[in-house]
């Protein structure tokens, strides 16, 4: 009853809310003629032609009495077709509007962005750059932060102090993340900006604590990482769960309950590694309903990760929706999970995807090959496969070698088999035995088989009528065809 009551006084406050709004914006308030078209869009897209050009109309108003807020989202809707024709050049000036008569600096940022990555317009870079230090000139955080990643390349020095500045003074997020990740800025100076900064600042002593962790500083990072984590910063809760799993004396349970509450704050890596360790536990549960339910909470997590844009969520979220866990087999979406993990350089998405493309894909071999090139062993196995049946033998050797140094066990057998034939190195059936007894301790079938031959034959080792058996009867038990057929 009393839930009810507060959701009927919740409505009945945005009912008097958007009233307030309407009366403001018919006497010709031109903020309210913003709002009010910004508030609805939130809600709901326009039912019908008349209420888009009612939106429309309002923005205009607001736009032409000097709100940039309206001139950028009439640019927007230009630039996207939302609600009116595809129009780049009206929204150019919609934008130049916003920049010039209303002083919003989002109006230039806009059209550096048109014309630096070529967006509706032909790209011109030295337009765009113009446009760009309008909006800089103007204190646009989020053009500082562009033209500092810009300019990093030519004067490392000059974008950390613009990355310093820009959240220092406009507290952007994405600068100091930038500056506390990028390679091609001093760390040691970095280091020193967030040990001068890390005062009342949880999002800074979270960084700064990570950093300890990973210098072995576990003091000072734990005493760091608790502030942040009780300020409810995310990182810091993660940076918390990190420090119990790496301390020889940390707790397990707490570790986890960090961990989880990192996740819920949003926390992308958290929700992933939760996520996962909800699946491992839901596999230990003899009581299908509680099964059932943990795989739901795991998929909660992980969908979260996914849809923050990381790569091994993406993946793992791609290989629940092709196996059927917690959700009914959906082989189009799984894939389009795993090519977004792939898009990003994710491995095993990339080998996967690969594998889910017939071979006469244009996609397919690239994948396979930058797999390969990545270091994933199943996929140098299957270049050296693929290399094998287009006629490139001594290729194909170079990838089952690299297989091989990277663990792959049926590259053993490959091996094996090409130094007994001599296909694609110099026939040395010695060392092909060698590679086949390997391949066999690992439980490889097929090379159990060979084995039999070449201890049947005398190729490679001597004749041997005991090893032959031996190696017989562990290919039949194996199920191999050849070896099923004969009878000694």
């Amino acid at each position: 009853m009393a839930a009810q009551q507060h959701t009927q006084q919740q409505a009945q406050s945005m009912a008097e809310f958007e009233q307030q709004l309407r009366d403001k914006a018919q006497k010709g308030d031109p903020v309210a003629c913003f709002q009010i078209v910004e508030h609805f869009e939130r809600k709901a897209l326009a039912a019908n032609k008349l209420e888009a050009q009612n939106r429309i109309n309002l923005l205009l108003e607001a736009s032409n009495k000097g709100v940039g807020a309206a001139s950028l989202l009439l640019g927007r809707w230009y630039l996207n077709g939302h609600y009116v024709n595809k129009d780049p050049a009206k929204a150019i000036l919609f934008f130049e509007h916003a920049g010039n008569v209303c002083k919003d600096s989002y109006g230039y940022y806009q059209l550096a962005e048109m014309f630096q990555t070529g967006v509706g317009v032909k790209a011109h870079p030295e337009k765009g750059l113009e446009y760009l230090k309008k909006a800089v000139d103007l204190h646009n955080p989020d053009a500082i932060f562009t033209y500092a990643s810009q300019v990093l390349k030519n004067d490392a020095d000059k974008a950390l102090q613009l990355l310093k500045d820009n959240y220092k003074k406009h507290q952007h997020v994405r600068s100091l993340l930038f500056l506390n990740d990028s390679p091609e800025i001093n760390q040691s100076k970095v280091q020193t900006f967030l040990e001068n900064q890390h005062q009342n600042d949880p999002l800074i002593s979270a960084l700064l604590a990570f950093r300890y962790l990973n210098q072995g500083k576990i003091e000072q990072a734990k005493q760091l990482a608790d502030y942040a984590a009780e300020q409810n910063n995310a990182v810091g809760c993660h940076v918390r769960a990190l420090i119990e799993l790496q301390d020889e004396h940390g707790s397990q349970e707490l570790a986890q309950q960090w961990m989880l509450k990192a996740a819920q704050l949003g926390h992308v890596d958290a929700s992933y590694r939760v996520g996962i360790s909800l699946l491992a536990q839901a596999e230990q549960q003899n009581d299908p309903a509680l099964e059932e339910k943990i795989v739901q909470q795991a998929l909660q997590y992980i969908a979260q990760a996914a849809q923050a844009g990381f790569a091994p969520a993406q993946f793992s979220l791609g290989q629940c929706w092709l196996q059927g866990i917690g959700v009914e087999k959906n082989q189009q979406e799984g894939l389009g999970w795993i090519e977004r993990a792939a898009q990003q350089g994710h491995v095993d998405a990339m080998f996967t995807l690969a594998l889910n493309l017939p071979v006469d894909h244009a996609q397919h071999l690239p994948l396979l090959q930058a797999a390969a090139q990545a270091g994933h062993p199943k996929a140098m196995l299957c270049m050296g496969l693929y290399l094998q049946n287009h006629a490139q033998p001594e290729q194909a050797v170079e990838w089952f070698k690299h297989a091989k140094e990277r663990g792959d066990l049926r590259a053993d057998f490959m091996l094996g088999m090409a130094y007994l034939t001599g296909n694609g190195v110099e026939a040395d059936a010695k060392h092909a035995v060698e590679l086949l007894n390997q391949a066999g301790e690992a439980g490889d079938v097929d090379a159990y088989f060979a084995l039999y031959q070449a201890y049947r034959d005398g190729n490679g080792v001597r004749k041997n009528k005991k090893s032959q058996a031996k190696y017989l009867k562990l290919a039949q038990q194996g199920n191999h065809p050849e070896a099923l057929k004969i009878e000694e």
